[in-house]
């Protein structure tokens, strides 16, 4: 029964439609690729006017903090809040 989901000889009709999505699949890449063509420089790098992520901690949900926090093997305390303390590497 499994074996019809692996493989299976594909009509004419089906080829055509595959075709036809992979075709819609690639122009629409291909338009989201020139709008972004503009702000790549000559090294690839994109440019920005800003940075992408403008979000503070107060702005993130307290449930995953609280989780994130209780996973952390070493935690600190500040006038801020609630941290990680960790070393490049040490938590693995």
């Amino acid at each position: 029964m499994i074996e019809n989901f692996l493989w299976r000889k594909v009509s004419d009709e089906e080829k055509s439609e595959l075709k036809k999505e992979a075709k819609q699949i690639i122009d629409r890449f291909a338009d989201a690729l020139k709008k972004v063509e503009s702000e790549i420089s000559e090294t690839g790098l994109v440019k920005r006017d800003k940075n992408a992520r403008d979000e503070t901690a107060n702005e993130c949900d307290q449930e995953f903090r609280k989780i994130f926090l209780k996973n952390a093997p070493k935690t600190e305390k500040n006038e801020k809040g609630e941290f990680i303390s960790t070393e490049k590497g040490a938590w693995k």
